[in-house]
C-alpha cells in the first residue's frame, strides 16, 4: 500500500462512520444491472445506429451494483451514434484555442452555470510547461468529495502524473450539495460539468480535445462511465477514461455518441477483488466489481478500446491510485504529448 492509500484509509475511515448509515438509508438504490431494470420499469430496446427508442435528451442515473444482487439480466440498452461527428485526433478542430488562463494553481474556483447550479473546482497549472496546447486530466471524486476537500490525501500525485504528461490537472466538486454525490442528478450534474469545461477550461487554456483524460473513483467512476461520457462524448475528439473502484454502464433510454468518438476513446476499468460491499472504509452494499465488470463488458461490445484490472487483495480502501495512473498512461490510454 503507497502512501496515498494508506493516509486515503485513515481519512475515509473518518468520515465513513458518520455517512455509511447515512448514504445507505437516504440515498436511493440504483438498480443492480444484474436485474435487469428498476422495479416495475421495463428495458429499452436497444438501437445500434440512429436515435435511441424513445429517447429525447432524456436518461435516467445510472445503476449501481449492490452486493448480493442475482436474477438473469437484461443487457442496458445500447446507445444511439447521433450526436455531430467528433473530430478526429489530428484535426485542428480538436485545438480549443484557449487564452488568458493563469498558469498557477487555483483553488476552490466557483463556477454557476446557465442554469443557475454552482460548484467549486481546483485547477493546478503551475507544473504544466506553457506555450503549446495541452491535455487535460479532469478528476471526479467519490461520494462524500473527501478527496476533492482535503488535495493533500492523494490530488498532489496525480497533479504530478499529469504535468508529466503534459496535462492539466483539473479536480471537480459535485454541484449536488445535498448529497456530496454526482450520480444522484447525474444528468444534471453532468451538464454542469460539461459547461465547466467549456467555460473555464476550454476557452481559457489551449487544450487539445483529442487528449483528454477523465479519472474517477467510486462514484465519480460510475458519473463518467454513466452520464459524461455517453451524454456528452462531443466535448471530447478522443482521449480516455480510467475509473477506479466503480463504472457501471449507463440505463435508461439510451445513449448517444459522437461518429468517430468511439475509435478515438480509450477506457480503463480497476476495480480489487475486495471491492463487493464492505471494506474498511465503505460499507454500503455497492460492489464495485460488478459495476467494473459490467461496464467495461458494456463499452466494449460498442466498439470501444477496453481494458479491465481486477487485482486480488484490493478494495475500496486500498486502491493504489497513482501507480495504476502511471502505468496506464505509459500504455497510452492518451496519445503522448
Amino acid at each position: 500500500m503507497n502512501v496515498w492509500s494508506r493516509a486515503w484509509c485513515l481519512s475515509m475511515m473518518v468520515w465513513a462512520a458518520a455517512c455509511a448509515s447515512d448514504r445507505a438509508a437516504s440515498a436511493p438504490i440504483k438498480p443492480s444491472v444484474a436485474t435487469g431494470a428498476s422495479p416495475g420499469v421495463a428495458a429499452p430496446t436497444p438501437s445500434i445506429g440512429g436515435p435511441a427508442p424513445g429517447s429525447a435528451g432524456t436518461s435516467v442515473d445510472p445503476p449501481s451494483a449492490v452486493s448480493g444482487a442475482g436474477g438473469s439480466a437484461a443487457s442496458p440498452p445500447e446507445p444511439g451514434i447521433s450526436q455531430p461527428d467528433s473530430p478526429k485526433s489530428a484535426d485542428a478542430a480538436c485545438l480549443s484555442g484557449g487564452s488568458g488562463g493563469a498558469m498557477q494553481d487555483l483553488l476552490m474556483q466557483s463556477f454557476t452555470d446557465s442554469g443557475g447550479l454552482s460548484g467549486l473546482y481546483h485547477v493546478y497549472a503551475s507544473r504544466v510547461t506553457p506555450g503549446t496546447p495541452i491535455g487535460a486530466l479532469i478528476y471526479f471524486h467519490g461520494d462524500g468529495a473527501d478527496e476533492f476537500d482535503n488535495p493533500g490525501y492523494g490530488l498532489d500525485e496525480i497533479t504530478a502524473q499529469a504535468a508529466a504528461n503534459h496535462l492539466l490537472m483539473v479536480a471537480l466538486r459535485t454541484p449536488d450539495t445535498a448529497t456530496t454525490t454526482w450520480w444522484q442528478n447525474g444528468d444534471r450534474n453532468a451538464t454542469w460539468a460539461r459547461e465547466l469545461i467549456e467555460k473555464q477550461i476550454f476557452a481559457r487554456y489551449a487544450i487539445d480535445r483529442s487528449r483528454v483524460l477523465l479519472v474517477g473513483y467510486s462514484g465519480g467512476s460510475e458519473f463518467i462511465a454513466g452520464n459524461l461520457v455517453p451524454d456528452h462524448s462531443a466535448l471530447m475528439c478522443g482521449g480516455g477514461a480510467l475509473m477506479f473502484g466503480g463504472g457501471t454502464p449507463p440505463w435508461g433510454a439510451g445513449s448517444m455518441f459522437a461518429r468517430n468518438f468511439v475509435s478515438h476513446f480509450k477506457m480503463h476499468w480497476y476495480s480489487g477483488l475486495d471491492d463487493t460491499g464492505c471494506s474498511a472504509c465503505s460499507c454500503d452494499g455497492f460492489n464495485a466489481l460488478t459495476a467494473s465488470t459490467d461496464g467495461s463488458n458494456y463499452y466494449k461490445k460498442l466498439g470501444f478500446s477496453v481494458s479491465l484490472e481486477q487485482p486480488a487483495g484490493i478494495d475500496h480502501c486500498n486502491i493504489p491510485f497513482a501507480d495504476v495512473l502511471k502505468d496506464q498512461l505509459a500504455k497510452g490510454i492518451v496519445s503522448p504529448p
